[in-house]
C-alpha cells in the first residue's frame, strides 16, 4: 500500500516578506484568460469558470393576473326583506348570558320569583306566534261532528300551486287570530299583535302539515265564524297524497317569524320553552324544601308546558293549570327561603305591615293596594338585572357541555382564539335563513329538534375548547386524527 497522499485543490505554500502565509487554491478554479466577445471586437473576462455576459434584450414584460371578484350579494339575491335581514343580524349578534337555568335565584333574587314567573308566562302567551288549528273533529258543540277540513281542492301543475277552502266550523282559534273581513286583533290579554291579523298579513303565514310548510300566496277572509269558509292559495301540493280530506294541519306564521319570537325571549322564558328537551318545553328547577324537623332538603322538579294540538302552547286547559300550579309552588318556596330579599330583609317589616291590603270586606281599590310592596318588587327586579350581568362576567371564561354558567355563545369562538386556535368559518352557504333560521333534521337522541348551521358550528368550537388539552397532549398521534374525524 502506498504511503503517499495527494491533496487536490491546493498549490505550493507561499510566504511573504513579513512572514504571512498565503494559501492559494487550485489554479483551475479561477483563471486569467481574456477572450473576445461575440462581436469579435470587445473583450470579455471569463476568469476561468465565472462568466460575465451582456444582456441586450431589455426589460422582460409580464402580465400579472388578479383573481376574479366574488359574486355580489343583495337582499334580492339572498331572498330577504330588509326587516328580515335586520332581525337575523340582531338576533345573532346580541350577547345572551348562559346562566344555570335550574337555579331561579339567577333570575329573581332581590325581587319576587312569583311575580317574575307570572310576567314571563303572560309575555310568552301574548307574543306566541299562534296558529289556526284545523281539525276534522268539531268542538264546542253538544254532539261530536266529524267533517272534511279541505274543500274544493285543486292543484295546478303548471304554476305549482294549490287552491282550496277551509271550513270555519273546524277551526280552533284559541289565540284570537283574525281571519274575518271585519274582525279585531285583540287577544285574551288585551295586547295588540299585528301578526295575529291573518286577513292583512296572510303572506307571513304557511300551511303546516307533516312538518312541511307551504307558503300562502292568496287569501280570502271569511264573513262569519260559523258555516263559512276561508279560501286560500298556497305554493306546492300539500294534500294530493291524502286519500281522505279529514286532515289535521295548522295555518301558522312562517319559520323565520317563529324563530324571531324564540330569539326575542329572555333567558328564563327561553328555558320555559326549551326546544332541545324531550318532551319539548320541559324545564328543571332546584328546590330547597324544609322538613318538619327544620332540615333543608335539596331536590329537583321538572315541569313541561303542555301542547295539545302539536304546535300551539296551552293556556286554558287543565294540564296547563297543573303546570302553573307547579311553577307557583316552586316560586313560593324560593321566595320564602332564598329570594325576595328586598321585602324580606332589606326593608323594615313595619313598612310592609302598614301597607294597604285589599280584602273582600273593604272598599279599597285592588289596583291601589299593596303599593309599597309592588314598588319594592320593581326595585328588586332592577337589582336582579344588574346582578345577572355581574354573574355573567364571573363565568366569561368558563365552558362546559351542559352550558350552565358558561360564556355566551357569541363569545365562544373568541375564547378559542385566546387559547391559540386559528378561527375558521364552517358556514359557506350565503343563505342567511338556512344558516341561522332553518333547523336541520334531528340528530341527537336527547334533543327534540335539530340544530341550525350556526348552532352546530358553536357546538363544534365548544367541544374543541373542552378537548384542547387532550388534543395538545396527543398531537401527532393517531388518537388526535381519530378525534377530529
Amino acid at each position: 500500500m502506498s504511503d503517499r497522499v495527494k491533496v487536490v485543490g491546493y498549490a505550493q505554500r507561499v510566504f511573504f516578506n513579513d512572514g504571512i502565509e498565503y494559501r492559494n487554491f487550485t489554479d483551475d478554479l479561477v483563471g486569467n484568460q481574456l477572450v473576445q466577445g461575440n462581436d469579435g471586437i470587445n473583450s470579455i473576462s471569463t476568469f476561468g469558470n465565472f462568466v460575465t455576459r451582456i444582456n441586450n434584450r431589455g426589460r422582460a414584460s409580464r402580465l400579472y393576473s388578479s383573481k376574479k371578484y366574488t359574486q355580489f350579494y343583495s337582499l334580492e339575491t339572498l331572498n330577504l326583506t330588509e326587516t328580515e335581514a335586520k332581525s337575523i343580524i340582531n338576533d345573532n349578534l346580541t350577547v345572551k348570558l348562559n346562566l344555570d337555568t335550574t337555579d331561579l335565584c339567577n333570575f329573581a333574587y332581590f325581587g319576587s320569583t312569583r311575580e317574575f314567573v307570572r310576567v314571563s308566562l303572560e309575555n310568552i302567551i301574548s307574543n306566541w306566534p299562534a296558529s289556526l288549528y284545523v281539525s276534522p273533529n268539531r268542538v264546542n258543540t253538544s254532539t261530536s261532528i266529524v267533517g272534511d277540513t279541505v274543500i274544493n281542492y285543486n292543484f295546478d301543475y303548471v304554476t305549482n300551486s294549490s287552491t282550496f277552502e277551509i271550513p270555519t266550523n273546524f277551526i280552533r282559534n284559541n289565540f284570537d287570530i283574525n281571519y274575518l273581513k271585519n274582525g279585531l286583533t285583540i287577544d285574551s290579554f288585551n295586547t295588540e299583535n299585528n301578526l295575529k291579523n291573518l286577513t292583512v298579513n296572510f303572506l307571513d303565514y304557511v300551511i303546516f302539515v307533516d312538518d312541511t310548510e307551504y307558503k300562502l300566496i292568496n287569501f280570502s277572509a271569511a264573513t262569519t265564524e260559523i258555516n263559512d269558509t276561508i279560501k286560500v292559495k298556497v305554493k306546492g301540493d300539500p294534500f294530493t297524497k291524502y286519500n281522505s280530506k279529514k286532515i289535521e294541519y295548522h295555518v301558522k306564521p312562517k319559520s323565520i317569524l317563529v324563530e324571531k319570537f324564540f330569539n326575542s325571549l329572555g333567558s328564563f322564558e327561553n328555558n320555559l320553552l326549551n326546544r332541545l328537551t324531550s318532551p319539548k318545553y320541559s324545564s328543571t328547577y332546584d328546590i330547597k324544601q324544609e322538613t318538619e324537623l327544620g332540615r333543608i332538603i335539596n331536590t329537583q322538579k321538572t315541569v313541561t308546558w303542555p301542547v295539545s294540538d302539536g304546535y300551539n302552547i296551552d293556556f286554558n286547559t287543565g294540564e296547563y293549570l297543573n303546570y302553573v300550579n307547579d311553577l307557583i309552588d316552586i316560586s313560593n318556596t324560593k321566595d320564602e327561603l332564598e329570594a325576595n330579599l328586598i321585602v324580606r330583609f332589606l326593608v323594615a317589616e313595619s313598612i310592609s305591615d302598614f301597607d294597604t291590603v285589599a280584602t273582600a270586606n273593604t272598599l279599597v281599590d285592588e289596583d291601589s293596594s299593596q303599593k309599597i310592596n309592588k314598588t319594592l318588587k320593581i326595585y328588586g327586579r332592577e337589582f336582579d338585572e344588574i346582578k345577572k350581568h355581574i354573574d355573567g362576567i364571573s363565568y366569561a371564561n368558563r365552558v362546559s357541555y351542559d352550558k350552565k354558567n358558561n360564556t355566551p355563545d357569541q363569545l365562544v369562538k373568541y375564547l378559542a382564539r385566546t387559547l391559540g386556535w386559528g378561527l375558521t368559518n364552517s358556514i359557506l352557504d350565503t343563505d342567511l335563513i338556512n344558516n341561522y333560521e332553518k333547523l336541520n333534521p334531528q340528530t341527537y337522541a336527547g334533543y327534540n329538534r335539530g340544530l341550525t348551521a350556526g348552532e352546530a358550528e358553536l357546538e363544534l368550537w365548544r367541544r374543541l375548547i373542552l378537548n384542547s388539552a387532550f388534543i395538545w397532549k396527543s398531537k401527532g398521534t393517531r388518537k388526535a386524527i381519530e378525534f377530529f374525524f
